[in-house]
């Protein structure tokens, strides 16, 4: 019996292996190599207006739901999000990432505490890129380049170089003839495979005009739904 578990186990790992391999051949690519200047800052513009990044600018707040168990609700105006998943609650500044937390209603100190907070930042700020990444194209730290990919398609290259939970990422965006993104490829840190494509799709519109993606596919394998998505202008309190 215990033979026919390791086989199933060595059979299991191997299949992960294989698949692993096929993914990394078909996808992983060397990170292009832009050219800044004019006509990279007219793209991003031309980007801003397709998703009206003033509209976005605007609202006081927006609420989002990330794969069905991250809940979000941000206040953009005050720099505060509360953000709810499992067991959890937690109000915490997008400025500095202090935090307040709770478990099934009780206040957190101590390390439990802080290593929830640090969970807490990195789903906050992986969760609000995939929700609002084409609002950030031109983010402090950031650095906008032109590039030609091997199919001769012509991408937005947008390197962070700082910021964020993984700086020294890059996102390479596609754009249909109105400016709308339509897929990125991605070379970030926590990725073993450099390349991958993301679609961006499902767009809504907020009030005020503010368009954002609520569907993304990954290399056509990982699907990141985004649902409840809503936002306002008037003031929103937190507690």
């Amino acid at each position: 019996m215990l033979k026919k578990i390791f086989r199933l186990l060595f059979w299991i790992i191997g299949v992960f292996a294989l698949f692993f391999l096929i993914i990394y051949l078909i996808y992983n690519e060397k990170e292009p190599a832009g050219t800044p200047g004019a006509e990279a800052e007219a793209m991003t513009q031309k980007l801003f207006a397709a998703v009206n990044k003033p509209a976005w600018d605007s609202l006081v707040w927006v609420k989002w739901t990330f794969r069905g168990a991250h809940h979000y609700t941000w206040d953009k105006q005050d720099g505060q999000v509360e953000m709810l998943w499992d067991d959890y609650k937690v109000l915490m500044s997008t400025v500095d990432y202090q935090a307040q937390i709770w478990e099934n209603g009780t206040l957190l100190q101590g390390e439990k505490a802080e290593k929830v907070r640090k969970k807490a930042v990195f789903n906050f700020n992986n969760d609000s890129f995939w929700f609002c990444a084409p609002m950030k194209a031109a983010d402090p730290g950031t650095e906008r380049s032109v590039v030609k990919l091997a199919d001769g398609r012509v991408g937005l290259k947008v390197h962070y170089q700082s910021g964020g939970s993984t700086p020294g990422d890059s996102y390479v965006w596609i754009l249909d003839e109105q400016g709308m993104p339509t897929e990125f490829y991605l070379w970030v840190n926590i990725l073993p495979i450099k390349g991958l494509p993301a679609t961006w799709e499902n767009w809504v519109t907020l009030p005020g005009g503010a368009r954002l993606a609520t569907f993304h596919f990954i290399a056509g394998l990982n699907k990141l739904p985004i649902t409840a998505v809503s936002g306002g202008m008037d003031p929103i309190s937190l507690n």
